[in-house]
């Protein structure tokens, strides 16, 4: 498997400078085939710039359990004194700590590939329900780290082995508005973002991307839950709503 990961903004620049006529284009991503790719170019760059609109989902709790954290207390009347606060005439010199609960981190991955028998519909259906979970997660109030996972067939001239792709749209502590990278979960993320960031991947590794854009090879829906990740996947070669399946899923993992 020959891996790569780039960083969200590195693709979204790379979008805009393919539009706007700065770097080359070995994708073919200037020719507009919206009813293949899910959306226009130009509504592609809009969601790349500005965010990309959908509904979250809005019922259901996430079943994280809180942990336990002790906080510091400064005051004047228990706990350990501290000198130098003493010394510099400091009120509030004694140290106490007491316990209180906090939401901790999850990370979310989220297989996206799709060969091209799967209609554009069915790419967007699945990046909403994707696009619902994570906002769920951080209207929990958790700290989500995002990866995006495309795997396939070799898509680089000259190299056999399948082929990852690996988008880091978020990390853990990094203050990121989810406008900021929500048009991969649109129509046209897969066919016109994924495939963008495939010819960065030829590039990174001194090599051509391959006219084809290789094959998604991701085999089944799938929700499911280890720990503090929780896993998404897709079905590179079935169309049809993914939503209800996806959603019992989710609910058997605990996390709708």
């Amino acid at each position: 498997m020959n891996t790569h990961t780039i960083p969200w903004m590195k693709l979204k620049r790379r979008w805009l400078d393919i539009q706007a006529g700065r770097v080359e284009d070995p994708a073919r991503l200037t020719e507009d085939r919206p009813e293949f790719r899910g959306a226009t170019i130009a509504q592609t760059t809009q969601w790349v710039e500005r965010g990309y609109d959908l509904p979250g989902f809005t019922s259901g709790s996430v079943n994280f359990q809180p942990r336990k954290r002790r906080r510091a207390q400064w005051n004047n009347e228990q706990g350990r004194i501290d000198v130098t606060r003493a010394l510099c005439g400091d009120e509030n010199y004694r140290l106490t700590r007491s316990p209180r609960e906090y939401r901790h981190g999850s990370t979310v991955e989220i297989g996206y590939g799709f060969r091209a028998g799967v209609d554009a519909e069915t790419i967007g259906q699945y990046g909403k329900f994707c696009a619902g979970i994570i906002r769920k997660l951080e209207g929990e109030g958790l700290d989500v780290a995002v990866d995006i996972v495309s795997r396939s067939i070799s898509y680089i001239v000259g190299i056999r082995d399948e082929c990852e792709l690996k988008i880091r749209v978020k990390q853990v502590n990094e203050r990121a508005d989810f406008r900021a990278w929500s048009a991969l979960f649109a129509p046209s993320g897969h066919r016109h973002l994924i495939f963008c960031g495939r010819s960065i991947h030829a590039e990174d590794v001194g090599r051509k991307v391959k006219p084809g854009m290789g094959g998604s090879q991701h085999r089944g829906w799938k929700v499911e839950r280890d720990g503090d990740t929780i896993r998404i996947d897709c079905n590179s070669f079935r169309s049809g709503d993914p939503t209800s399946e996806l959603e019992t899923q989710a609910r058997t993992a605990g996390i709708l």
